[in-house]
């Protein structure tokens, strides 16, 4: 770490390898807690992006954390909870390398318009300011990197969802019922926002939208006869990996596509990384003062790992249901085509129309919007769900990279 206006580290070197050693040991940091962590961030997307409760008595996908990492494994095999891998880990490579870049740098710019003394720490309003724009940085590449791993990760329950393989077995006495009853059942759970209708096998539809015809081009399914140039999605979107999902995105959204969920995932990264730097400086300190040691160099590796500990559940905690909404977002479009591939499956013409309106909704949906119609829905459970699940994951992962990041710079 460099300190105001010098062009040198604390150890002499120059502020140009100071910020080398930051983007390489902030990257290595990031990839071991990336590897530790993305099992339960499958369960925590799975989660998220789920349909909301509906009023037609199917029941959701997974009831609760473990519920869903059961299923993932029974259904897709431990690689299940892998899915997507390769998206984050470049995002970890990119994020954490950003973020102790970023943390530093601001660091020393607080110093230079403040003429602080360099060998004095800075206070904790200006520790946390510096990890809230540092989070702010990093969102700018993390929005587009986060909606390439979410649309990996749901991708299997859209397939399952748009078969209805899912729930079958729970609904299979509702499954006797009335044409009639059915269409008014999604009728109501369509109008609650992304619920998955019960769906036709051949049926002609109103006008498209252009997201809807361009999810035709994934799926797997013969598309039915429709009035518009291109046909509506008749299965769930199938992405063969990243590189698949980023042109799919372009195609369909241009650049703009791959900022979708940008508000939710920098309000997260701000107050986010505020909490995560804040925190870790604190329990530093608490430690260096409780050992009577020097500096932060003199603490044991268990203490670097606590204090990071700590600092991975502030980080979740803080602003959690902009996370809630931003996996929300991106993943709207893959279970949208899920609900349209159901309604045309059921054979009911009322049911295809309810699903193609509330996909054209979920396709519109902003920020606020998605956050309004979820809390409608479930009230405050909806917006923390996977809370647990991303807690009990971001405490060893925290623990690691910054484990990892302090004793690469005492080693190097």
């Amino acid at each position: 770490m460099t300190h105001g206006g010098d062009s040198h580290d604390l150890n002499g070197r120059p502020a140009a390898w100071a910020a080398l050693r930051d983007v390489a040991f902030g990257s290595i940091a990031g990839v071991c807690g990336k590897i530790v962590e993305f099992p339960a961030d499958t369960v925590k997307v799975r989660l998220q992006s789920q349909p909301m409760t509906s009023g037609a008595g199917r029941p959701k996908m997974y009831t609760g954390s473990v519920d869903c990492f059961r299923k993932i494994v029974h259904k897709e095999g431990v690689r299940g909870l892998y899915k997507g891998l390769a998206s984050p880990l470049v995002g970890a490579v990119l994020e954490n390398a950003t973020l102790f870049v970023s943390y530093n740098a601001i660091q020393n710019a607080i110093r230079s318009n403040t003429d602080a003394d360099p060998d004095v720490p800075l206070t904790l309003p200006q520790l946390f300011t510096a990890g809230a724009l540092a989070g702010t940085v990093a969102s700018f590449l993390l929005t587009p990197i986060e909606l390439v791993k979410c649309k990996l990760q749901v991708q299997e329950m859209g397939h399952q969802l748009g078969t209805g393989s899912s729930v079958s077995a729970a609904v299979s006495s509702s499954s006797s019922s009335s044409s009639s009853s059915a269409a008014a059942a999604v009728s109501t759970a369509q109008k609650r926002h992304y619920t998955q209708p019960s769906a036709p096998k051949k049926i002609a539809v109103p006008l498209a939208s252009p997201l809807l015809a361009s999810m035709a081009t994934h799926s797997s399914t013969p598309a039915p006869a429709i009035t518009t140039k291109k046909p509506v999605a008749t299965g769930p979107i199938r992405y063969r990996g990243p590189i698949d999902v980023i042109r799919h995105t372009y195609a369909t959204h241009g650049v703009r596509g791959f900022y979708r969920g940008h508000v939710g995932t920098m309000l997260r990264e701000t107050g986010g990384s505020a909490a995560w730097f804040g925190v870790y400086e604190v329990a530093i300190q608490q430690f260096i003062r409780y050992r009577g040691a020097s500096s932060k160099a003199d603490l044991a590796v268990p203490e670097l790992l606590a204090a990071g500990a700590l600092a991975g559940v502030s980080y979740n905690v803080v602003l959690f249901p902009a996370d809630v909404i931003k996996s929300r977002q991106q993943t709207a479009e893959e279970l949208a085509a899920a609900a349209v591939a159901r309604a045309q499956r059921s054979g009911n013409a009322h049911a295809v129309a309810e699903a193609t309106r509330a996909a054209k909704e979920a396709a519109r949906a902003g920020f606020l919007a998605v956050g309004r119609n979820l809390y409608r829905a479930e009230g405050w459970a909806g917006l923390y769900r996977g809370c647990w699940v991303t807690v009990v994951k971001s405490t060893p992962t925290s623990a690691v990279i910054f484990g990892v990041y302090e004793m690469l710079n005492r080693w190097l």
